[in-house]
């Protein structure tokens, strides 16, 4: 990390870097250490103070064994969270996306596929750029989040977040270290960014390949003559 003390000839050139968590990260001289003691995609904020000013900037920790160079995550999804046997699929086909119930329901099979009908109207597209990833929803914008803080900005041209698929989960962040997540609450009920500090609070969300949603099949019917 670089910070600078201006104008040039300030009587305090000093300054003092602080780790919001030492247990996992120190600053040592501008220089970040990473400790052994952390989980993957945790946050720790870092604090560089001259005289009564000062500036900070949040740092996300990854394990490098987590790392998915080799296998790009480009293609049409859904964007869900998975409660049990009932989804939520962020609706990408709004002309407003920042908005309370900006979903459509689907189900959990007993293969534990995703079915849903017309799933290609909800689909968002991620391009590659660099190791960031563009988030095209069906309404042809761009999303992501401009800052650390809850929102979620859309925009005609693209921006960048990482995405990283886990275990059974998907943390899709922005420039500024806001996480895409789920609000369960009943009149809050949306897919949006929420800001590295309280993000956990929210559902965490998954991606699934367009290619494998299951169209739910067609009803039976009979016809009975008398």
């Amino acid at each position: 990390l670089n910070a600078s003390v201006l104008p040039s000839n300030a009587t305090n050139q000093g300054i003092t870097w602080i780790s919001s968590d030492n247990t996992k990260v120190f600053v040592d001289g501008g220089i970040i250490i990473r400790t052994d003691s952390f989980t993957s995609w945790d946050t720790v904020v870092i604090t560089a103070t001259a005289g009564e000013k000062s500036y900070t900037c949040a740092i996300q920790l990854a394990d490098e064994e987590w790392e998915t160079e080799d296998e790009s995550l480009a293609g049409d999804y859904l964007i869900v969270y998975v409660a049990g046997n009932d989804a939520y699929v962020f609706d990408g086909s709004l002309d407003t996306l920042d908005a309370n119930n900006n979903y459509v329901s689907a189900t959990i099979n007993s293969e534990n596929n995703l079915v849903l009908a017309n799933a290609e109207s909800y689909k968002f597209t991620l391009s590659e750029v660099e190791g960031w990833y563009n988030i095209q929803a069906a309404n042809g914008k761009y999303i992501w989040q401009d800052g650390d803080l809850n929102g979620l900005t859309v925009n005609a041209t693209s921006l960048v977040n990482t995405v990283t698929n886990n275990d059974e989960t998907t943390d899709i962040v922005g420039k500024w270290w806001a996480h895409l997540r789920f609000n369960e609450v009943s009149n809050q009920m949306r897919f949006r960014y929420y800001k590295s500090s309280s993000y956990t609070n929210q559902n965490p969300i998954k991606l699934v390949r367009l290619s494998d949603v299951i169209e739910p099949e067609e009803p039976t019917t009979y016809t009975i003559t008398f």
